[in-house]
């Protein structure tokens, strides 16, 4: 699947979605055109990622988001199950951190953080 993002904030999503990696919650397995995940779009995202089947995105607040396949804990949530759509990770999981930058391999994550100073 491919990933683009708009000056804005907004995330598109298309391609393969069996997994959920998509992250529209809506079953289907394949989009040819674009859908805005409204889930994630218009929060500042300034970053998205994906690995084999799952995505991530950071917004500019330090927060976030995962979906698709879970089952080996790479949604960063301490849970062995998928995210349809996309999931705040909770602050208090991240330790009180700000997600600076996220990067995604086949069943693994790796966050870029630092101590909130809020």
């Amino acid at each position: 699947s491919d990933r683009s993002r708009t000056g804005t904030g907004d995330v598109y999503v298309f391609g393969r979605g069996d997994s959920n990696q998509l992250g529209l919650g809506d079953g289907v397995d394949l989009h040819a055109a674009p859908k805005l995940l409204a889930a994630v779009s218009g929060k500042g995202a300034h970053k998205v990622c994906c690995g084999s089947n799952q995505c991530a995105a950071v917004t500019d607040t330090g927060d976030l988001f995962t979906w698709g396949f879970g089952e080996m804990y790479q949604l960063c949530n301490g849970k062995m199950q998928d995210n349809k759509t996309p999931t705040l990770v909770a602050s208090e999981f991240l330790g009180g951190l700000r997600v600076l930058d996220v990067g995604m391999g086949g069943q693994h994550t790796v966050v870029l953080a630092r101590p909130d100073d809020n």
